[in-house]
């Protein structure tokens, strides 16, 4: 690919991008509602927030930005995914987090994170409705509880191709 210089001396006088430069657009913007304070001492996953989005094109990506709010933990270890409807996206490059509060004693006291976001893209290739979540599991024994002082949130996002 070749490389394109602005012809201008500030970025200040740039008024649009040369041509062939192709930005995308964001086509919709849909933030979903949080579950509020969820605890789980469960190994099956719960839901922490959820988001229904259609997109207006099969060729759309779809951009995910999802926070687990300050997750504590007396004693289990938290995981946190996203999920296309029934479907966990469980590439490494998509977990929201594994295995937080590995390696701590079994104190019964609790131990506070700070919020952990991530992102990603996904390409359902579909203009049906998708419902995507955030959902939270306890890994191994105890107690895991998100949103407790820290917000769960989804921004889910249609970038046209």
């Amino acid at each position: 690919m070749a490389i394109t210089r602005l012809n201008n001396n500030s970025i200040s006088s740039v008024t649009a991008l040369p041509s062939g430069i192709d930005t995308g657009k964001i086509a919709q913007a849909i933030e979903g509602s949080s579950a509020g304070v969820v605890s789980t001492s469960s190994d099956a996953y719960s839901v922490i927030n959820t988001v229904n989005i259609t997109p207006t094109a099969s060729s759309s990506k779809i951009i995910l930005i999802g926070t687990v709010g300050e997750p504590d933990q007396v004693d289990g270890r938290l995981e946190a995914r996203f999920f296309r409807d029934s479907t966990e996206l469980n590439d490494s490059e998509r977990k929201i987090c594994t295995e937080v509060g590995r390696g701590l004693s079994n104190t019964g006291a609790e131990t506070h994170r700070g919020n952990i976001s991530q992102h990603c893209i996904d390409v359902p290739n579909t203009t049906s409705q998708i419902t995507y979540t955030i959902k939270i599991k306890r890994t191994g024994s105890g107690t895991v509880r998100v949103g407790n002082g820290g917000s769960n949130t989804l921004l889910v996002m249609e970038l046209l191709a």
